[in-house]
């Protein structure tokens, strides 16, 4: 897993995950052998997926200088 982080940010990406406890990796799931009927029956990963998801569009905001903090 370091070794991708190190590819992107050598490569001027920006990792971005779902944060600490249940999408520290980005969005996971677990089929149980199902392909996708049992992909989107997964709730945790589902729920992994938005909250890494809500993670890469404020970074989003971020890097184009919006919504930024306000100093003072």
């Amino acid at each position: 897993l370091q070794s991708i982080h190190h590819f992107y940010i050598i490569s001027e990406m920006i990792p971005v995950g779902g944060g600490s406890f249940g999408a520290n990796l980005g969005g996971t799931f677990w089929s149980q052998d199902r392909m996708a009927e049992g992909a989107a029956e997964d709730e945790e990963g589902l729920r992994s997926m938005r909250k890494t998801m809500n993670r890469m569009m404020k970074m989003l905001e971020v890097v184009r200088g919006e919504n930024l903090p306000k100093k003072g």
